[in-house]
Formats: structure tokens, sequence, C-alpha cells
């Protein structure tokens, strides 16, 4: 956190941001490597005709927890959380019974494949929600408190800019703001479609929004504006209250 308070409002929102990218993308390949495996060992155990039964419930069982878990990776309802965690009891459930009615050598070596396997996605599960509370964090408790201090900072300086007919440094401003702008408007864009695409076109506005900040700096040459721009340029960010310190704390705690 020291470090993060010596960063320029450049350096924090780049921060910020990829640190966001760098969380989903945790996030969307963590559960899904044992997924993988453990469809397979599945499909492996529909082919023998004797536990096909159970293979196959074994089988309906997994595709749910997938299904929900996407679904909270994409909705982040507490409703797909639930319902993916209830699929996920039952198909532990399933192993157990698998573990107990199968014996055939074979087949019990991959109910004991298929019962690591799921207590890793179990984890990587639970990874997911700490990852996405961390998400949560980072734009709470820093995305969401630069932007409005980087907005009142830029429309001071335009104001006061045009009042003194420095039509560089208003003109200046304003492009800046408008990037700036932009940029939230593309990262929110973002937060809400985890794409790629979305990603790339919100870094590309931030560093546009970043390029107008350098250029306004070095056309500024008055004590008071000077004076404004500083403190848009490393913003001093509005204290928390206590319910906020305390959910960050655990955000930054978690796993």
């Amino acid at each position: 956190m020291a470090i993060l308070k010596k960063l320029s409002i450049t350096g924090r929102i780049a921060a910020g941001f990829v640190g966001m990218i760098v969380i989903l993308m945790i996030a969307g390949g963590i559960a899904y490597i044992q997924a993988a495996s453990m469809e397979k060992n599945v499909h492996h155990l529909e082919d023998m005709a004797g536990d096909a039964l159970l293979a196959s419930e074994l089988n309906a069982d997994m595709a749910k927890v997938l299904l929900y878990t996407r679904e909270y990776m994409s909705d982040r309802t507490k409703e797909s959380l639930e319902t993916a965690r209830k699929y996920l009891g039952e198909t532990k459930e399933g192993i157990e019974k698998a573990r107990a009615e199968m014996h055939k050598p074979s087949r019990v070596a991959l109910v004991q494949k298929m019962d690591a396997d799921i207590k890793t996605f179990e984890t990587g599960l639970t990874q997911i929600v700490a990852l996405y509370a961390k998400r949560d964090a980072i734009v709470t408790n820093q995305l969401d408190r630069i932007g409005p201090v980087v907005r009142k900072g830029l429309t001071e300086i335009n104001e006061s800019a045009t009042r003194e007919a420095a039509y560089e440094t208003a003109n200046l401003a304003g492009r800046a703001q408008e990037d700036f702008l932009l940029a939230r408007l593309y990262v929110n864009k973002y937060l809400l479609s985890n794409s790629n695409e979305d990603a790339e076109r919100a870094q590309s506005s931030i560093n546009d929004a970043l390029a107008e900040m350098e250029r306004l700096g070095a056309s500024i040459n008055t004590p008071q504006r000077k004076k404004t721009f500083d403190t848009t340029e490393h913003p001093r960010i509005p204290r928390r209250d206590r319910a906020g310190r305390r959910a960050d704390c655990r955000a930054q705690q978690a796993p």
C-alpha cells in the first residue's frame, strides 16, 4: 500500500487496470484445468458398461458444476455461486458412492484420480471467489476513488485557463478530460464483458488520457494551476469508512 501511495495518477490507473487483467486471467484458468481432467476420467468410466449409470450421473453433476461456475464468472450472482457449490457437493457424493461400489482396479484408479481433481476444482472455485473480491477492492478503493478527483482537477484547470485566456492549457485540459472519461467508460465496459478486445480498448484509452496529462502539465505556467495539476496527478484519495477498510483488508488477505 505504501508503494501505491507514492505512484502518480499515471501509475495508479495503469497498475490498477493491469491488476484487474491479471486477476481475471488467473480466475479464468484455475477451474478449467482440473475440470478437463475430471471430464476425461468420467468418460472413461462411461465406457465401462457395468458402471455406466453411476458414471452418467457423475458426468451430469459435473456438467452442472461447470455450467454454473461459468455462469458465476459471467454474472457474479450469489445464486449462481450457491448452485455451483450445490452440484459440486453432489459430485463429491457421487465420487464417494463410486468409491464404495466400484472394485475393478482400473476403475478404482480412475475414481481416485477424479477425487483428487474435484478437490482441486473446489479449491480453484474458492480462489476464483477470492480473486474477484480482490478485483472489486481494486475497483472500489482505487479506480472509483481516483476518477472523481481527476475529473474535478481537470475541470478546475480548464475553467481557470479559460478565464485567463490561456487557451492552449484550457484546450489540453478539455482533451485530457474527454480522454479520461472515455477511458473510464471502456474500463467499465471491460469489467462487464471481461473480453480481450475491451481490455485492449480500455488500455489504449488510458494511454491516450495519460499522454494528454503529460502535455497538459508541460503547458501550465501559473502557480495555482500547477498546484491543482499536481493535486490531480497525485490525488489524495478520500478516506474510506470503517466498514470499507475492513472489507479491503479481507480482500487483500484472501488466498
